[in-house]
Parts: structure tokens; C-alpha cells; sequence
């Protein structure tokens, strides 16, 4: 099984990045983030302007706007890199997935690191795309590999693996990241997807089943789950409390027990170990199973809706969406779904040729155009931080 950790290089970092995404201090950008995104800031007053709206938007304090800036950069170069690395590789014969790992793990950090700058949910949902195209390689990545290692050892081949590990904490919280953004930007395939590519996991975990119940054709009855801590209060929010009340008060014990359930996760106070001057191991702390339950059970969030993990803001664009509605088979997509990359009925992304380029490698060059035009948004906020 392939650690879910790093970008799949090791390759250190340089001082500088500029060379690396192609744009120079002095470049004047064209951006996507906020109101701002696609304008041009053409004096020191629109740069001050847009750094206070930067603090104004951001969701949490802990991410200023040189933090937003330095990862924007370290993931434009480790994706890069890792991309050289993963064909290096393949090259050699080296089928280990911890290429296709990484590259899915930085992307959903890339959609975390938005959401927390306060990227509007319309954003998002062609970051979530990509996310569900990241992890499509890391699944198609993990059976080539398991393949080659039973014919290696003469052994059955199992075809219904998944890349997670459901007993492994971190491993779990990232599925569920996954399950909970697609209850919440109201994506059926990709839950259906989900469930498919984690289907030796199915039937196996409470929560798990829950937050896909909404949207596969054959949701499973279960009353075991793997991890009580953290999960237990929020498992009690739908599952034994009696009264509405109640299940709003286990929404609350579990956000106020969450951060420190995952101590020792590779992500936990990451807002502690920034590297001045390189970059910040946070993209944002957020429960988004959280919201997820509270949508799909119609729990009452207004007594920890302002809590600092509660993504409110992804929980009322689902509601106001009918973000629920959308994930039956055959539902029409949430508002703005249309954005997301070319998908099939199973939510299985659509391999088709184009002339010079195919779509999976389109996916790529995608999410790297993304990454150019916020990192050249970003140098301007810390050009206008520097000034403000």
C-alpha cells in the first residue's frame, strides 16, 4: 500500500520559484481569486485594496497572506516535480504508486488552501474535479501495482482494493474528506465513484456508509466503525440521540474534540511550523464530515455554525443548492457542477483523445494553469502587504 504523504519527491526546495512557474516579480497578473481574480491591479492602492479584502474573505486567521503566497509556489514546483518524477520512474519499471498518492493529497490540499483564502464554493467545484481525477489515477495506479505484485508472487489478484487504509486514522479522515465535499457541492458521481473504488471498504464503517447513502444505488446496513475517537459524537448526532436538540449538542462535542483527536496527523499545527520565508504546512483545519451530517440529517448548526473548524459557509451554498437533491442517480448537478471535468454516468472520468493532448493530461495542465494564475494574484497581495 502506498503512503499517502509528500508529493512523491524528495527533491528540496530552492529559495526561489519564480523560474519554475513562469512569471517574474515584476509581471502584472491576471489571477482567478475573489472579485479581484481577473482584473489588473495597476497601482499600489488597488494592491492595499485587495490584501485588506484578502483578510476580509480569508475564513481562518491563521492564514495570512505571504503563508497563501509561499504555498502557492511550493505546489506549483512540487507538482511539477512530482510529474517529472512519477514518468522517470514508470521509465524504469518502478510501478509504486507514491506519485499518484502524493499528486492526489496535494490536490486536495490545493482545494483546502482556496477554500480557507475564501475562494467562493463556485470555485471549488472544479478543484473537487480535480480531486476526484487525482485520486482516479492513484486507484487505476494502485490495481497496476497490485496486479504486478500478484503476478510476481503467483497469488489471486483482488480488483476491488482501495488505495485507503480505513484503519489508519489519517487515511480515513481523507476519505471522508473526499465523501463529505461531495455531499456538499451536491456531486452524486463522484460519490458513486467513491463508493466503487473503496469498495472492498464498504459495509465495513458507519459514517463512511451514511455520508454515500444519499447517493449509490445499494447503501448498506452497518452499525460498526473503525474509529471512535474523534468519531463517536458526530456517529451519535444521527444515529442514537432522540431529540434535535441533542444531535445539535454531538455536532458540538465533536468540534470541540476534533483538532486534538488527530495529534500526530501529518497536518496537525501545521500553522506552528511555517519556514519563514519558504512556506506553511497549513492549508486549513475544517470538518467537512461535519457539515456534511448536519446537511444531510438536517441538524440545526446555528449553536456552532461560527465555530473555527465548522465550514458554514460550504454548509449554507448546500443547502441553498439543494445540494441533497443532486445526488440521486439520474438528479440533475448542483449549480456550477457543469465546470467540473468531463465525467460518465459512474462518475468515471472520461478518458477521450484530443489532438495533441489527452483529457487526463488536459486534468493536469488544468490544475497547473490554476496554480499559475492564483500564485500571480498572490504576488500582488504580498506586494501590497509589503506596501499596506
Amino acid at each position: 500500500m502506498a503512503p499517502l504523504s509528500g508529493s512523491g519527491t524528495s527533491t528540496s526546495l530552492p529559495r526561489s520559484f519564480d523560474g519554475w512557474i513562469g512569471v517574474t516579480k515584476n509581471s502584472m497578473p491576471r489571477g482567478q481569486f475573489g472579485s479581484k481574480i481577473g482584473t489588473e491591479l495597476r497601482d499600489e492602492r488597488t494592491a492595499r485594496s485587495v490584501v485588506r479584502e484578502f483578510r476580509v474573505k480569508s475564513r481562518q486567521a491563521f492564514l495570512k497572506e505571504q503563508d497563501y503566497t509561499l504555498n502557492l509556489k511550493v505546489f506549483s514546483f512540487l507538482m511539477s516535480e512530482s510529474e517529472k518524477s512519477l514518468l522517470q520512474r514508470k521509465a524504469a519499471g518502478d510501478l509504486e504508486p507514491f506519485g499518484e498518492a502524493g499528486r492526489f493529497k496535494d490536490v486536495l490540499d490545493i482545494l483546502k488552501l482556496n477554500y480557507t483564502a475564501g475562494c467562493s464554493i463556485e470555485e471549488l467545484i472544479p478543484l473537487y474535479g480535480e480531486v476526484m481525477t487525482a485520486l482516479g489515477e492513484w486507484h487505476t495506479a494502485e490495481q497496476e501495482y497490485s496486479e504486478w505484485l500478484a503476478k510476481k508472487r503467483e497469488e489471486d489478484l483482488r480488483l476491488d482494493m482501495t488505495p485507503f487504509e480505513f484503519e489508519d486514522l489519517y487515511h480515513f479522515q481523507i476519505a471522508i474528506d473526499v465523501v463529505s465535499l461531495g455531499v456538499l457541492l451536491g456531486d452524486g458521481d463522484a460519490l458513486r465513484q467513491s463508493a466503487l473504488w473503496m469498495q472492498s471498504a464498504r459495509g465495513t464503517d458507519l459514517l463512511f456508509e451514511s455520508l454515500i447513502e444519499p447517493a449509490v444505488p445499494d447503501p448498506r446496513d452497518n452499525a460498526d466503525f473503525f474509529h471512535v475517537s474523534p468519531y463517536d459524537p458526530l456517529i451519535d448526532a444521527f444515529y442514537t440521540v432522540e431529540t434535535p436538540d441533542e444531535a445539535s449538542a454531538k455536532v458540538k462535542e465533536y468540534l470541540d474534540g476534533w483538532y486534538k483527536s488527530f495529534e500526530g496527523a501529518p497536518w496537525h499545527d501545521g500553522h506552528l511550523h511555517a519556514v519563514e520565508g519558504e512556506y506553511m504546512p497549513y492549508y486549513g483545519y475544517w470538518s467537512f464530515e461535519a457539515a456534511a451530517v448536519c446537511v444531510i440529517h438536517g441538524i440545526d448548526d446555528s449553536t456552532f455554525r461560527n465555530h473555527l473548524l465548522y465550514p458554514k459557509d460550504l454548509a449554507d451554498w448546500a443547502r441553498t443548492h439543494h445540494s441533497l437533491a443532486h445526488l440521486k442517480p439520474g438528479a440533475p448537478k448542483a449549480e456550477g457542477a457543469d465546470s467540473r471535468p468531463n465525467r460518465v454516468p459512474g462518475g468515471e472520468v472520461r478518458m477521450v483523445k484530443c489532438r495533441s493532448i489527452s483529457c487526463k493530461a488536459r486534468a493536469r495542465a488544468s490544475i497547473s494553469a490554476v496554480l499559475q494564475a492564483q500564485y500571480s494574484m498572490a504576488q500582488s497581495l504580498d506586494r501590497g502587504e509589503q506596501q499596506a
